[in-house]
């Protein structure tokens, strides 16, 4: 039953309706009705329930039992109802009537009713959507414009307010602040700057002016220092994140800059303007090679078809006509032209839409996850170790002051107990690996500028670490595995095999040219050949605004173009009767020359093959056939001969050629036949494609994607690996078998290869029997990559490398832990999605990317090795010294602390991060997400040097000053042990750099990272002056000879110790676990 409230709410829109100006349109009063609406609803709820708590009804209430008032109502309001619809029927009917009559069918911005969610719902092909609005004409009176005239150049800032702009909002990078605030809240960094502020605190409130000497540090000097290291970390990696994000959107922007052509209402023919002021109600020119850069619906055009292949995974092209009107931006045209209405642009259109949707913060790296739960285990620990030495000292004061029957007074001891949490928090501060970070961001960085060298745009700085612990890569195969190249690679002409003719020399090629023309011009195979492939084909070669050349349309077409072209130029001498492709095509158009085209049958899919008929002059009429293997060699009742001369099938022949083209088809070949019939005279019925018969073979072709030279190597490599490669393609089973077998992928002895269909159909459960061993999925679909990844990861843990390149890839590519986009072929959706981009599209790209991706993991290793056996021994001594200390001093100070965890460390972080990659990386398994970030051979290499160092300056704090006859404690016996210490982590830096390499020498490799041998020189050189000059500032004083030799032959003795080390039987899992690719390996030599 209908309320007072719906009389009124109705009463209100009918009065909201009247007040409507007459320039809005039905929606817009819609829309406005129904915000009034609620303002209304809300006053009067408010008024009502005021009236309630007063204890008064309101006067519009109707009483209890005023059934006859509450009729009456209803009725009013249905009337009231059925007048506005019948209202709003008559004005959208008079509009639309205007717009059809007003500029030869224009109408205004301003009379467009429909909105860009409902033109959105259109895609990517609602065949009912449009019904609902009326058809292509229906749609264009709905957005205000015409399929004839479009709209006017006044009408676009209306346009733009309306139905949005065609450009995509900038992704919401972070500004250069907010990049240093993440950067801050790293753990390690909060926990050195709490340290830093609690050692300035302490310092400058506590300290005892009256016992600084003039050259001592001021008490400042530390916390500071770390202040300075902690933001030297942050804008080193904020400058390098913000670096990055620039340079990528600088690429967009420089792609995304181009012209296209629009057909406005106040022109005479189409004119060029930016594709950012293309608008909605836009009449878009689109030719073959143009990319589609917003929706649209198809107006007039011919022979137009489109690769969509990128966006709704169709691996066959799509025609468009007006019964299939549905243009999806981002598609390419392949085929025709076309003239498009524009209904969707920039957030609003399929394409933009599918950007936005990918913006999403991204999550923690495996790398990230470990530092940080190392981070806070060494936090704990060092905070433990300060207050477990303050309690030590705290009760060593007392029992001292106790047993000694001292006073104890209030200031000093205040002053003793200050100085224990000043030694502790300097204690907590050394536990702490300072220079870790900036290791981190400077392996990163290094390895991201070195990558774009080798074609790989890193666009997540993480990406660079992630990749080294890949366990799968799901390649696509079309432009990664192959060249996206079709090329003619075998067959037969005149009884001569094309076999390996990509491969072919020059030379040979114009040998066997030179055979087919070996008759009169007009009547060679040569000529006949050439003459079908360039006049009954489409494909042609387009200069794009860039400059570059590139083939448009079919290609097979542009195979045998290719084909045409390379035999026509390897003969010897010129051949004057064959022009080039272009013209030849553009004269037989035009009837110039000796040929004439009469009619043409463009490629039918039912028929699966394409004809054009030609006048010859003086010769008669000449059907030429292009077309299926089977089908066409089924028509054939002759064959051409080398001298240009048909002759009679042969015995067996036809056998020989089918069983050529079972065997092509069995090797993955796109198989085609060309052929032709002569007439004398024009047909009686004049032609007609359906009467295909007594054709003259010309020749037989077989054409495929040709796989990159450096595939099959590039995927043994990753094997070798231990990294599983599995192709995910849109070809059918037989074809991506037969690839997946030239590239080394699968092995029809161990290997499972699916049918996206029976991928879709296979439940979880089954699938965790059949992943293990599943290397090639045929007919998939964009949903079956995607959860291939999901299945991969959460059942088996791999860690899985994506590479895509269209819209419908970029789930999967956003679901990967290592999503890789193609540069070349990639559309702005799966650039978005991924995190590194193949500049080249090419699979060796991934096997850098793996590489690399290694090389920074081990290079975060070594410096974990060095740093963490630099704290673990100067927390020791500092401990054990300042126990031992009568006054509770640590033998190390604090500046001799800072310049080994800060300056030193740091220097190292850089010398160790930027070791270049080595082959040697990919000869083991990848590292496991359960893998600890510390592998055994470092703990080996840690405890050991620690022990070798804590014998050493432990035996130099107790007894060194025996040994040169120093005072103990003095500042002359702390620089013996600071000065020891020093060159034990110089020396160790070697030992630390060889981590990762074959053999026993410590010293291997060193040569080839120069920058290694530049800083170890420097820090050399740093030490001598840090020890003879630094004085009273660093607690130092001079050494004589035989104290430098001792604290160098100390350091020394650390790489045989290192050399021991390596011989301990103590293997990390990434060279004991077994490789997932053992039985595709076997019976392969080194090189193979």
């Amino acid at each position: 039953m209908e309320s007072e409230d719906d009389f009124y709410s109705y009463s209100y829109y009918s009065e909201e309706y009247e007040a409507m100006p007459p320039k809005k349109s039905v929606a817009d009063a819609d829309v406005a009705v129904a915000e009034n609406k609620k303002t209304k609803n809300k006053s009067k709820a408010g008024a009502a329930s005021k009236g309630d708590s007063g204890g008064k009804k309101s006067s519009r209430t109707p009483a209890a039992g005023g059934g006859g008032q509450l009729k009456r109502h209803a009725s009013i309001i249905r009337e009231r109802k059925r007048e506005i619809e019948r209202r709003a029927a008559t004005a959208r009917l008079e509009r639309r009537s205007s717009v059809s009559s007003v500029g030869a069918g224009r109408g205004r911005a301003e009379d467009a009713s429909y909105t860009a969610d409902s033109l959105y719902e259109l895609y990517p092909a609602n065949e009912n959507k449009l019904e609902e609005l009326g058809g292509v004409e229906g749609v264009a009176k709905g957005v205000g414009s015409s399929t004839t005239r479009g709209v006017k150049s006044s009408e676009v800032p209306t346009r733009k307010e309306r139905f949005g702009v065609n450009r995509l909002p900038d992704p919401d990078t972070k500004g250069f602040v907010e990049l240093c605030w993440d950067t801050l809240n790293d753990f390690i960094l909060l926990l050195l700057i709490a340290a830093a502020f609690i050692s300035l605190i302490l310092g400058m409130a506590f300290t005892d002016d009256a016992d600084d000497s003039d050259s001592a540090p001021p008490p400042w000097v530390e916390g500071t220092a770390i202040l300075i290291a902690v933001i030297i970390v942050v804008l080193v990696t904020a400058i390098n994140d913000f670096k990055r994000e620039k340079q990528f959107q600088k690429l967009n922007k420089i792609k995304d800059a181009r012209d296209v052509n629009v057909i406005r209402a106040e022109s005479e023919g189409p004119v060029s303007i930016s594709v950012h002021d293309v608008v909605v109600g836009d009449l878009l020119v689109l030719s073959t090679g143009d990319i589609v850069p917003v929706d649209g619906l198809y107006v007039s055009g011919s022979s137009c078809a489109t690769d969509e292949s990128g966006q709704t995974g169709e691996p066959d092209l799509c025609r468009k006509s007006g019964d299939k009107p549905f243009f999806i931006s981002g598609s390419k045209i392949q085929e025709g032209n076309a003239l498009m209405l524009v209904t969707g642009v920039g957030i609003n259109s399929h394409n933009g839409r599918a950007v936005m949707a990918l913006r999403v913060p991204p999550e923690d790296t495996p790398l990230q996850r470990q530092l940080d739960t190392l981070a806070r285990a060494i936090g704990k620990l060092g905070i433990a170790i300060a207050g477990l030495l303050f309690v030590i000292l705290a009760i060593k004061y007392f029992v001292t002051a106790v047993s000694d029957n001292e006073r104890l007074r209030t200031a000093r001891t205040l002053d003793r107990l200050t100085s224990f949490v000043t030694t502790g928090i300097t204690i907590a501060v050394v536990a702490v690996p300072e220079g870790l970070p900036l290791a981190v961001t400077i392996a990163l960085a290094y390895a991201m500028l070195r990558m774009l060298r080798e074609k790989n745009l890193v666009r997540t700085l993480a990406a660079c670490e992630t990749m080294g612990r890949a366990t799968v890569i799901a390649s696509d195969k079309t432009g990664t595995l192959t060249a996206n190249q079709m090329t003619v690679v075998d067959g037969i002409v005149a009884a001569a095999s094309l076999d390996g003719v990509d491969q072919m020399e020059t030379a040979a090629l114009g040998e066997l040219a030179e055979r087919w023309r070996d008759s009169s011009p007009h009547d060679s195979l040569l000529h006949a050949l050439v003459e079908n492939i360039a006049i009954n084909s489409t494909a042609a070669e387009v200069e794009r605004e860039s400059g570059n050349i590139e083939w448009s349309g079919s290609t097979t077409e542009m195979a045998l173009l290719e084909f045409a072209r390379n035999a026509v130029n390897a003969c010897p001498g010129k051949v004057k009767s064959l022009a080039s492709y272009d013209v030849m095509r553009k004269d037989a158009k035009l009837g110039h020359g000796s040929l004439s085209i009469v009619e043409t049958f463009p490629f039918s899919s039912s028929r699966k093959r394409s004809a054009v008929v030609v006048e010859r002059e003086g010769a008669g009429y000449r059907f030429y056939v292009k077309g299926a293997a089977e089908r066409v060699l089924a028509a054939c009742t002759q064959v051409m001969d080398s001298n240009g001369q048909a002759r009679p099938m042969r015995s067996g022949e036809i056998a020989e050629l089918e069983a050529k083209i079972g065997s092509m088809a069995d090797d993955a070949l796109r198989t085609l036949c060309l052929a032709h019939r002569d007439y004398a005279t024009m047909p009686e019925n004049e032609f007609s494609e359906e009467d295909m018969s007594e054709l003259v073979l010309d020749g037989l072709f077989g054409i495929h994607d040709v796989i990159r030279s450096d595939v099959p190597g590039a995927v043994r490599a990753v094997q070798r690996a231990g990294v599983r490669v599995i192709m995910v393609t849109g070809d059918n089973l037989a074809t991506a078998k037969a690839i997946g077998t030239k590239c080394h992928i699968y092995d029809a002895e161990h290997d499972v290869a699916l049918e996206g269909p029976d991928f879709a159909q296979t439940t979880n459960a089954e699938l965790k029997h059949i992943l293990p061993n599943l290397t090639v999925v045929a007919r998939a679909a964009p949903l079956d990559k995607q959860r291939l990844v999901d299945r991969l990861q959460t059942d088996f843990g791999e860690v899985v490398a994506v590479t895509g390149d269209g819209t419908n890839d970029a789930p999967a590519l956003s679901k990967a832990d290592i999503g890789f986009g193609m540069g070349i072929t990639g559309t702005d959706v799966a650039k978005e999605a991924a995190d590194i981009i193949l500049m080249d599209d090419a699979f060796s790209s991934i096997v850098v990317a793996l590489r690399w991706g290694r090389s920074v993991y081990d290079s975060i290793r070594k410096f974990l090795q060095f740093q963490l056996t630099v704290n673990i021994v100067a927390v020791t001594v500092a401990f054990v010294g300042a126990v031992a200390n009568e006054d509770g001093e640590s033998p190390l100070k604090a500046v001799q602390l800072l310049w080994v965890n800060l300056i030193m460390d740091t220097l190292g972080a850089l010398a160790l991060a930027t070791d270049p990659p080595t082959d040697e990386l990919l000869e083991r398994m990848p590292t496991r997400m359960s893998d600890s970030l510390i592998a055994p051979t470092m703990w080996i290499n840690i405890l050991g040097q620690a022990t070798f160092q804590l014998a050493a300056t432990l035996w130099l704090l107790f007894d060194g000053h025996n040994v040169f006859d120093l005072a103990r404690d003095s500042t002359e016996h702390h620089t013996l042990v600071f000065n020891a210490f020093v060159w034990c982590q110089l020396f160790n830096e070697i030992n630390a750099h060889s981590y990762g390499k074959p053999g026993l020498n410590p010293m291997a490799g060193i040569v080839d990272n120069r920058l290694f041998v530049v800083i170890w020189i420097g820090l050399v050189l740093a030490q001598v002056f840090i020890v003879e000059v630094g004085g009273d500032f660093a607690s130092t004083t001079g050494q004589t000879g035989t104290e430098w030799l001792l604290a160098l032959a100390i350091g020394i003795i650390s790489l045989p110790i290192g050399f021991l080390l390596r011989l301990i039987p103590v293997m990390d899992p990434e060279r004991t676990r077994e490789n997932v690719n053992m039985d595709r390996l076997k019976g392969l030599g080194p090189d193979e």
